[in-house]
């Protein structure tokens, strides 16, 4: 089977277009993975510090910052902490500051949109950023801080490269050969610019921007689908709300245990937004997790858009939402290792009426939706999230195997344009052998690279 893909590769591209079977004596052969959600620069650079996933309670937490401390160090950051597992307690600032005073400790949560930290992080922080992100009294920082953690460190260039190879690396092991990344800064561009030139990259690269970076960008003269060898500009990312986990997410009920938070922006403001971004090129990539965020973001998207404009995540739509995306032609990136990880924790938080609405796999596939999968790096493994669209909590929405497996190539191809993820002439011959459930081999270009 092998022997009979690579002849159809010349100079690492495909030069016919074809179909293999999916499955042969337990084998699976499928196009290289495409994650259509990651932070592979960020992933990266975090990948530098001391990671906190897999620990499950709080106490071996707190066990392995102290053992793990480095006094020397200007500040210390743990980073990937999943609290939703813990059974003995959250962590506070009280905890942190009782394994020391006198150094910076800061724990970044796994999604990104929370950090806990004690005295002296927080005086570090408000040093540097102010005190209007921070609740010094109880030492949580929501969105702002975690969120914009990389450009507060302010890594090096040679720091994002060093990130970027680290990451690069596990992400090929995975099978994951085309993804679409997001940069924080301007130096993530250049940082994968001076790779590529170098032919140092080999994952093939659509990024888009924080809105911080909009004048840098059209400084450039960069556009949507401007490219250079193996990376491709996407587009503008915006956020519409938060996670589940750190109660930002935007919904119209409650909470069970805080109040419910308005979508960030207004459907007007938004609106405008987008008109801004269209009008220069771009098209526009936007977080949007409860349902009221939803809605708020399908109804300001233009009847006729000029551009493949994404909304990301999508985890709990309403019926609106779901024709609305049809209609407009709208396209979905979704986490399915989000509700295997936490589905236990999203019924925990929020009301039914909003529970029941998680990740409409099937309905959107009977609605021919367009939506394709990633990870959005927690974790990157695509198996761990075919998983979860496999075993759906809701058996309603589960998906077929093959299909599961398409949503995390050709179709997420489909959402992220890039030449790689499908049996195509003139596509990348990336592709990915799976067996006993485990990525045994991965071929990038035509070369086997694992």
């Amino acid at each position: 089977m092998i022997d009979s893909i690579l002849k159809k590769v010349k100079d690492g591209l495909f030069v016919e277009t074809f179909e293999i079977p999916f499955e042969v004596e337990g084998v699976i052969i499928i196009p290289g993975f495409v994650d259509t959600h990651a932070h592979l620069a960020e992933h990266g650079f975090f990948m530098r510090y001391p990671s906190l996933s897999g620990i499950n309670s709080k106490k071996e937490l707190l066990e392995f910052v102290r053992e793990n401390l480095d006094i020397e160090k200007e500040i210390n950051l743990f980073v990937d902490y999943d609290d939703s597992f813990f059974m003995d307690g959250k962590i506070y600032k009280e905890d942190l500051d009782r394994i020391s005073k006198d150094t910076p400790i800061v724990l970044r949560r796994v999604c990104g949109h929370v950090a806990i930290l004690n005295t002296k992080a927080i005086e570090y922080f408000v040093k540097k950023i102010g005190e209007e992100y921070i609740d010094v009294q109880n030492g949580i920082a929501y969105e702002y801080l975690p969120l914009n953690l990389y450009d507060i460190l302010d890594p090096a260039l040679d720091e994002v490269k060093e990130g970027i190879q680290l990451a690069e690396k596990k992400y090929l092991d995975d099978g994951i050969t085309g993804l679409c990344d997001f940069a924080k800064d301007f130096k993530i561009f250049l940082a994968y610019r001076e790779l590529d030139e170098k032919n140092k990259l080999k994952i093939k690269i659509e990024l888009s921007f924080y809105e911080s970076s909009f004048s840098n960008l059209k400084e450039m003269g960069l556009y949507t689908g401007k490219t250079f060898g193996r990376l491709k500009i996407g587009g503008i990312k915006m956020f519409m709300d938060g996670s589940v986990g750190g109660r930002t997410a935007s919904f119209y009920n409650p909470y069970k245990d805080a109040p419910p938070v308005s979508p960030f922006y207004s459907e007007e403001k938004l609106r405008e937004k987008i008109k801004k971004y269209e009008m220069s090129g771009f098209k526009v990539l936007i977080h949007a997790i409860g349902t009221r965020a939803i809605d708020t973001v399908v109804s300001a998207m233009p009847n006729i858009p000029d551009f493949n404009h994404r909304i990301e995540h999508f985890e709990f739509p309403s019926p609106y939402s779901l024709k609305g995306v049809r209609e407009k032609k709208l396209h979905i990136s979704m986490q399915p290792n989000f509700i295997r990880r936490w589905h236990k924790m999203y019924k925990e938080a929020i009301s039914l009426e909003e529970f029941s609405k998680m990740h409409p796999y099937k309905t959107m596939q009977d609605m021919d939706i367009s939506y394709g999968f990633g990870s959005d790096s927690m974790p990157q493994g695509p198996l761990y999230g075919i998983n979860g669209a496999i075993s759906h909590p809701f058996i309603s929405e589960r998906l077929e195997k093959t299909d599961a497996f398409r949503y995390y190539t050709e179709y997420a191809q489909r959402i992220a344009t890039l030449p790689t993820g499908a049996f195509k002439k003139g596509f990348f011959a990336d592709f990915v052998v799976i067996q006993e459930n485990k990525v045994k081999s991965v071929y990038v270009e035509g070369r086997r690279i694992k």
